[in-house]
C-alpha cells in the first residue's frame, strides 16, 4: 500500500528538499477556493438543542458556552419546541491529507483526479506524524508568545504540546451535530472535543481515498491526564527545514499501525 500526497509542484519540491512542509488546518478546508475539494462540513458541527423545557440563563450558557453571545441572568427561552441551534465548531485542528492506495497502478489513475502530477510519499506514517508535531509544536510557541494571549494561556505556553492522531476517513452521511435533549441536558458540556467529526466525510469525496493526519494543541499537563485542547485561526502553516520521511519515489507499506502497533491500514 501507498501513502501519496498530491499537491503542487512548488510544495512537493520544498517538501522533498526539507525546505518547507506545509500544513492545512479544519478552517483551510472549509474555505479552500477549489469547490471539488472544499468541504464546508470539515470538523466538528453545531450543537442542536431538541429539548422542549424552557432554557434558563444558566443552562443557556453552558450548552452554548462556545458561542460568542450570553443569554443575561433571570431570562428565559422557550423554545416551544423548535430546535436552536449553536455555529458551526470553530475548533480548528491542524489537518494533512493524503490517499492511501493498494496498488502502484493506482497513483496515476488517481492524479488524474487531482489534476497533478506532482506527488511525494509517506514513507514512515508514525514517524512523519511525531516530526510534524515537533514542528508545529515549535512554530506555536513563537507565534503564541508574539500573539495577543490572555495572561492565564501565557502561564500554560512552557506546557504546550502538540498531539498526533492519524487514520483512514470514515465516508458516511451521519450528522456531526450534537443533540441536547432532556435525556442528557443536564451532563452536557460544550467542551468535549469528539474525534470521530475530523475523520469523517461525505461519501462524494470517496475517490479521494483520503488518509488524515490531525494535530491538536495542548496547553495541559500530559502528566497529570490533564487536557487543555486550544485552538487557533491559523489557516496552513509552512513549517521550514522539517525533517520528516518522505520520498519523491514510490515508497511501498506493508501495513499502517497506530502507537500501540495496532493495525489500522
Amino acid at each position: 500500500m501507498y501513502l501519496v500526497k498530491y499537491t503542487a509542484r512548488r510544495w512537493r519540491d520544498a517538501a522533498l528538499s526539507q525546505t518547507s512542509l506545509r500544513i492545512g488546518s479544519v478552517l483551510y478546508y472549509r474555505e479552500i477556493d477549489d469547490a471539488r475539494f472544499r468541504d464546508e462540513n470539515e470538523g466538528d458541527g453545531r450543537i442542536v438543542h431538541r429539548a422542549k423545557t424552557p432554557l434558563t440563563a444558566e443552562v443557556h450558557n453552558r450548552i452554548f458556552a462556545e458561542q460568542p453571545y450570553r443569554l443575561t441572568d433571570g431570562w428565559t427561552i422557550d423554545t416551544g419546541g423548535i430546535p436552536l441551534l449553536s455555529e458551526k465548531s470553530e475548533f480548528n485542528a491542524f489537518v494533512f491529507s493524503c490517499s492511501l492506495l493498494q496498488r502502484n497502478h493506482e497513483i496515476p489513475k488517481l492524479a488524474q483526479k487531482f489534476k497533478s502530477d506532482s506527488r511525494f510519499f509517506i514513507k514512515n506514517p508514525l514517524g512523519f506524524a511525531d516530526a510534524v508535531a515537533e514542528g508545529l509544536k515549535n512554530h506555536l510557541t513563537v507565534a503564541m508568545q508574539d500573539a495577543h494571549m490572555p495572561q492565564s494561556a501565557r502561564e500554560k505556553l512552557h506546557l504546550l504540546e502538540v498531539l498526533p492522531v492519524f487514520g483512514p476517513i470514515k465516508y458516511n452521511t451521519d450528522s456531526k451535530d450534537r443533540f441536547v435533549t432532556e435525556d442528557n441536558i443536564e451532563t452536557f458540556r460544550s467542551k468535549q472535543l469528539r474525534l470521530e467529526p475530523f475523520f469523517q466525510k461525505n461519501p462524494k469525496f470517496r475517490d479521494e481515498r483520503e488518509f488524515r493526519f490531525v494535530w491538536l494543541v495542548n496547553l495541559g499537563s500530559m502528566e497529570k491526564d490533564d487536557f487543555d485542547l486550544t485552538t487557533t485561526t491559523l489557516r496552513t502553516v509552512d513549517l521550514a527545514g522539517l525533517t520528516v520521511p518522505i520520498s519523491g519515489k514510490p515508497f511501498s507499506l506493508s501495513g499502517i499501525y497506530n502507537r500501540r502497533g495496532v493495525r489500522i491500514a
